[in-house]
C-alpha cells in the first residue's frame, strides 16, 4: 500500500479513505500536501481509479506545480492524467470547450486589471457619471465582490440605492465584456457556474470525468468557488477537502471560513480526519501559538503537538521606539549568524503593515547585510514614496528634469503623454529646461489649448511649493506636497484596501521626516554647545536646520543606493504576515505587537475582525521552526502621530510558562492577568517606572516607559477606574496629550468601557476607550 511506511497514523487514515466526503482538518505544519499526494497516488495504484477521473483544485500556480510533481514521483506515467489546477486554469478549461452555449466564443480573451480598469471608465464616460463621484478602482472592486457572491448586475443593484448606481455600471461593464467576447478573472469562476446551474447536461458530463475531487486551502474558499466544487461534487460526492479554519486570514477578500466550519453541515455523512502533529516548530512555538488561537469562540477545536524538543522559548522583546526595535533585530540577527553560525536565509522579520518594514530597512541597509521584501516592495521604492521624494527633488531643483517628468501627471491631471512631449519639443528647441519649456507653455488665459491651461494649473501650483522652501520644515513640507497637488485627496477617494496600504505608507514617509527633524534640531543643540564650549568651530560648519530637504535628499539617496549591496539568495526576507503564509523559517521575528498596530485599530470593535487578526498572528507564530520573537514598540510614530500603545493582547495570550522576556525593564505595561481586553482594565504595578521588579507574574519583571511625549502613558490613564473622568457628553470640549484639543461628537457603552469618539483639531475623528484614554476636559 502506498504510503504504508511514510505517514503518520492520521495521515495514512486521510489518505486511505476513497469513497465519500472526507474533512482533513490539518493544523499548520502537519504535511496536508503529502497527504494529498499520496491519497492521489493511493486511488490510482491501490484502488484502479482512473487518473483522468481525479481533480484536485487548489489556489495558486506554484502549490499546484508542486503537487503534480509529486504526484507524478509516486504514481509514475499515470500522474501525469491527473488533473491538478487552479481554480481559474480548470474554469478556463471548461469554458474553452462550452463558452458558445453561454453566449461567449469559445477564444474569449480574458481582461487583467488594467484592461477591467479602462472597461469601468469606458462604462462611466457612456453613462455620464463622474469619476470623481466613482472612483473606477473602488467600483471594480464593487464588481469584483458581487461576481464572487455570485450576484448579477441586476441582483446587485436590488440590495440598497447606493448599490443600485453601482448596479448600473456593473451592467454596462459586463455588457462590455460580452460585446469585446471578453471575461475578467471573476467571471471565470462565476461563468463556470452559471454554465453547469443553466445547463444540467453540461454539468453531468463533468461530474461522471471528475468522480473524485480534492481541494486544497478550502477555509479560503469565497462563495462562487464554494458553489463550484459543491455542484461538480454533487453525483458520486467524493469529495475531499483539505484546510484549516484557523488559517483562515483572507476574508477581507470574499474567503468564507463558514465553508469549512459548515462542510458537516453540507455533508452530513462526512469523515472528519484531524492532523495535529506538526513537523515544522519546536514544542514551545507551537504552545505558544495554540494559547493564542485558543482564545477564538468561531473554530474547530485541534491541538497541535510534536515529538521535538520543546527548544528555545518564544523571546519577548520591549523596545522603546520602532527604532530600538529595528536595531534590536538586526543586531540579533548578527549575533546569531556569529554565535549559530546562521545564513541570512534563515530569519524572516513579519509585519501586519507594509509600512512597518521602512525602519528595519533602514537598519539593515546601514549595516550592509542583504535582505528581500517578500511580497511588496522596498520602502523606498515604493511609488507613491519615490513620488513624493520626486516632488522634494524638484522642489531643491526645479530644473531636474527626470523629478519634474515623474510628477508632471501625478497625481494624474490630464496631462498626458503627447502634452509632455509637446513641452519637451520647446526645451529642446530653445535649449532650456523642461521647467522652463513648462512655464513658456503653460498658459492661463481661457481661449488657450486645454493642455496650455492644464500645464499652467500644475506651474502655478510648483510655483507655490518651491516659495515654502526654506520655510516649513520638513515634515510639514511632505504635508502641503500631499494636499496641494491633490495626492491625499486621489487616495482617499480611491476606496480601495491598496489605496489604503498607499495611503498608509505616505504617513509613513511623514513619520519618517519627523525623526529627520528631531535629529537636525538635536544636531543644531550639540552644534551650539559646541561651539560655546569652543569644542566646535563657528566657521565653515552648516547648522543644522530641520527646514533643510537637501541632506534629507542625500540620506535617502544614501539608503536606496542599492547597487553595492548583494542580493543573492542568503539574504534576510522582510513580508507581511499575510505574505508569510504557507512559508517557514528558523528564525522569526514578529514586530509591531501592540495594540492597534497588531490588531489593528479598525478590528477591536469588531469580534469578527478581531478573530481574524488573531488568526493572522497564528499564521505567523507558526512559521517559526526553531526559535520565534515577538516585539513590541512603548513608542511609535503611526500615520506621523505619536502613539504609545499597549502590548499586543496576543502577547499576553501566550502561556508564561513558554515565554522569556530579554529586557524586562523596558516593558510596556501589561494588563492585569485574567481580565478581559475588551473591558479595557490595566493595572500599573507598583514598581512601574522606577526600574525592573523581579519576581512577577509569571517571572515577568514589570514595565519602564521612556521617551513618551509629556503626558502619554501615564498610569492615571491607564488606571482600572476612569479618575473622574465619566459623564462625557457629545459638545464637550476636551484635550488629548498626543491629539490635542477635540470636541467630543458620540458616547457609547461597548464592550464594558465607554468608547468616546472625538472629532480633534487637525487630527481628524480618533474613538477613543475612555478606561485608558488620557483624556480631560478643557
Amino acid at each position: 500500500m502506498i504510503g504504508e511506511d511514510c505517514l503518520n497514523p492520521k495521515q495514512l487514515e486521510a489518505a486511505r479513505h476513497v469513497d465519500g466526503p472526507l474533512l482533513i482538518l490539518a493544523g499548520a505544519g502537519s504535511g496536508k500536501t503529502r497527504v494529498l499526494t499520496y491519497r492521489i497516488a493511493g486511488l490510482i495504484a491501490d484502488h484502479g481509479i482512473p487518473p483522468f477521473e481525479i481533480l484536485a483544485v487548489t489556489f495558486t500556480n506554484k502549490a499546484a506545480e508542486e503537487m503534480r510533481l509529486r504526484v507524478e514521483d509516486l504514481a509514475g506515467q499515470a500522474g501525469r492524467y491527473v488533473t491538478v489546477a487552479t481554480f481559474h486554469s480548470f474554469c478556463v478549461r471548461v469554458l474553452r470547450n462550452e463558452a458558445e452555449l453561454i453566449g461567449y466564443p469559445r477564444s474569449f480573451t480574458i481582461f487583467d486589471e488594467s484592461d477591467q480598469l479602462a472597461a469601468v471608465n469606458r462604462a462611466l464616460r457612456e453613462l455620464n457619471l463622474s469619476k470623481d463621484v466613482y472612483k473606477p478602482s473602488a467600483v471594480l472592486n464593487m464588481i469584483s465582490d458581487a461576481k464572487n457572491e455570485l450576484l448579477t448586475p441586476a441582483e446587485f443593484a436590488a440590495k440598497d440605492a447606493w448599490q443600485k448606481s453601482i448596479g448600473g455600471i456593473y451592467a454596462k461593464y459586463q455588457q462590455l465584456l460580452t460585446d469585446n467576447g471578453s471575461m475578467d478573472f471573476d467571471d471565470l469562476i462565476m461563468q463556470t457556474v452559471r454554465l453547469f446551474s443553466e445547463r444540467p447536461e453540461v454539468l453531468a458530463k463533468y461530474q461522471e470525468r471528475y468522480r473524485y475531487i480534492m481541494v486544497d486551502e478550502y477555509q479560503d474558499t469565497n462563495h462562487a468557488q464554494y458553489m463550484l466544487v459543491k455542484l461538480l461534487a454533487d453525483k458520486y460526492r467524493n469529495i475531499a477537502v483539505v484546510g484549516d479554519d484557523d488559517q483562515s486570514i483572507y476574508t477581507w477578500r470574499g474567503a468564507d471560513p463558514t465553508n469549512i466550519l459548515e462542510f458537516e453541515g453540507d455533508y452530513p455523512d462526512a469523515k472528519v480526519i484531524k492532523l495535529e502533529q506538526n513537523y515544522r516548530s519546536s514544542a514551545n512555538i507551537l504552545e505558544a501559538a495554540s494559547g493564542v488561537i485558543a482564545n477564538n469562540r468561531g473554530r474547530k477545536k485541534k491541538t497541535l503537538w510534536t515529538d521535538k524538543d520543546k527548544g528555545s522559548k518564544v523571546l519577548l522583546y520591549n523596545a522603546e521606539s520602532e527604532r530600538e526595535e529595528a536595531s534590536f533585530v538586526v543586531k540579533e540577527i548578527e549575533r546569531l549568524v556569529v554565535a549559530e553560525g546562521r545564513k541570512l536565509s534563515q530569519f524572516a522579520v513579519l509585519y501586519r503593515m507594509n509600512s512597518q518594514s521602512r525602519s528595519v530597512e533602514e537598519v539593515l541597509l546601514k549595516d550592509g547585510i542583504p535582505y528581500r521584501v517578500i511580497g511588496g516592495l522596498k520602502f523606498y521604492e515604493r511609488r507613491e514614496v519615490k513620488d513624493v521624494l520626486a516632488y522634494l527633488r524638484f522642489i531643491v531643483n526645479p530644473h531636474d528634469s527626470v523629478a519634474l517628468s515623474r510628477i508632471l501627471n501625478v497625481p494624474k491631471r490630464g496631462i498626458g503623454d503627447t502634452t509632455e512631449e509637446k513641452v519637451m519639443a520647446i526645451s529642446q528647441e530653445r535649449g532650456c529646461s523642461m521647467w522652463d519649456a513648462a512655464r513658456q507653455f503653460g498658459s492661463t488665459e481661457k481661449n488657450a489649448e486645454r493642455s496650455q491651461r492644464l500645464v499652467g494649473a500644475f506651474v502655478r501650483m510648483a510655483d507655490s511649493l518651491i516659495s515654502s522652501k526654506g520655510s516649513l520644515k520638513l515634515g510639514d513640507m511632505i504635508e502641503k506636497i500631499l494636499e496641494d497637488t491633490g495626492y491625499y485627496k486621489s487616495l482617499k477617494e480611491d476606496d480601495s484596501l491598496e489605496a489604503e496600504a498607499r495611503l498608509d505608507n505616505l504617513r509613513e514617509l511623514v513619520s519618517v521626516a519627523r525623526e529627520y527633524e528631531a535629529r537636525q534640531n538635536m544636531a543644531a543643540k550639540a552644534m551650539d554647545e559646541g561651539i560655546e564650549s569652543g569644542s566646535v568651530l563657528r566657521d565653515g560648519n552648516t547648522r543644522p536646520d530641520p527646514k533643510d530637504i537637501d541632506p534629507f535628499l542625500e540620506e535617502v539617496a544614501l539608503l536606496t543606493d542599492l547597487d553595492r549591496t548583494n542580493f543573492a539568495e542568503d539574504s534576510v526576507c522582510l513580508m507581511t504576515l499575510h505574505s508569510a503564509k504557507g512559508l517557514e523559517f528558523p528564525v522569526v521575528f514578529m514586530v509591531g505587537m501592540e495594540e492597534n498596530v497588531f490588531p489593528l485599530s479598525r478590528s477591536l470593535y469588531e469580534p469578527k475582525q478581531l478573530e481574524e487578526e488573531r488568526r493572522l498572528c497564528y499564521v505567523g507564530m507558526t512559521r517559526a521552526k526553531e526559535k520565534l520573537y515577538l516585539i513590541s514598540a512603548a513608542y511609535r510614530l503611526l500615520y506621523g502621530t505619536p502613539s504609545s500603545n499597549l502590548m499586543s493582547r496576543f502577547v499576553n495570550e501566550v502561556p508564561k510558562d513558554v515565554l522569556e522576556c530579554l529586557n524586562p525593564g523596558g516593558a510596556p505595561m501589561w494588563r492585569t492577568p485574567g481580565r478581559d481586553y475588551a473591558s479595557g482594565r490595566w493595572s500599573r504595578p507598583e514598581n512601574a517606572g522606577q526600574g525592573a521588579r523581579q519576581g512577577g507574574e509569571g517571572g515577568y519583571s514589570e514595565p519602564r516607559r521612556q521617551g513618551y511625549p509629556k503626558g502619554a502613558g501615564n498610569s492615571q490613564g491607564f488606571a482600572g477606574s476612569n479618575g473622574g473622568r465619566e459623564g462625557f457628553r457629545a459638545g464637550d470640549k476636551v484635550s488629548h496629550p498626543v491629539f490635542g484639543t477635540g470636541t467630543v461628537v458620540n458616547v457609547a457603552k461597548t464592550a464594558g468601557d465607554t468608547v468616546v469618539t472625538v472629532a480633534f483639531e487637525g487630527q481628524g475623528v480618533k474613538r477613543l476607550a475612555l478606561s485608558f484614554a488620557p483624556l480631560s476636559r478643557k
